[in-house]
């Protein structure tokens, strides 16, 4: 957008399957409720003048026709895009090195989405510890973290303050059932 801003014959477009850009080094955080979403990301959108931006994900790329086929994230229903010049910039996704079980049981943290899942789960944990027999169903809050980088403790570490700062409000959930394994 800066390089052809002072020529307006030239149409840009983005799309992407999510409208924010995201600091993704304090997902911990908004998992934690140490902080709120707006705190780490901004709307794509407010960093366009003139560029245009289309939230939808890409389900194809046809070079022989210049055109890219988009699932559009409102209507569902794919489109074919026309262009002249693309450029493809992949993102990342979470890979769990085919390991099984990782898929089903694992929670992921690369998307705002995956933090907000992340932080219902201990909070939904909670809530059942509260009303089964004291102490908690041995297990039910453990909490296994694989990969003792930088993330993983980061996470380890937000997540036991989190569970520490709620503890009051779950009478029935013991300190001493509470658990953090990191792998």
């Amino acid at each position: 957008e800066h390089l052809l801003r002072r020529q307006p014959q030239f149409e840009v477009t983005l799309i992407s399957d999510s409208n924010y850009a995201l600091f993704t080094p304090m997902l911990a955080e908004v998992a934690a409720s140490a902080l709120e979403a707006p705190h780490i990301s901004s709307s794509v959108r407010s960093f366009f003048r003139r560029a245009r931006f289309r939230r939808a994900a890409v389900l194809g790329v046809d070079s022989s026709q210049h055109t890219v086929t988009i699932q559009n994230c409102e209507t569902c229903q794919p489109t074919t895009m026309p262009y002249d010049h693309l450029l493809v910039a992949l993102g990342s996704i979470s890979f769990d090195f085919g390991l099984p079980g990782i898929g089903e049981f694992a929670f992921t943290l690369k998307t705002l989405e995956d933090a907000i899942v992340l932080r219902e789960h201990p909070l939904t944990l909670m809530e059942t510890a509260d009303i089964v027999d004291h102490p908690a169903a041995p297990g039910l809050l453990t909490f296994v973290v694989a990969g003792a980088g930088f993330s993983g403790m980061e996470i380890v570490a937000e997540l036991f303050e989190f569970i520490e700062s709620a503890l009051p409000y779950y009478p029935g959930v013991q300190r001493e059932g509470v658990r953090f394994v990191i792998v």
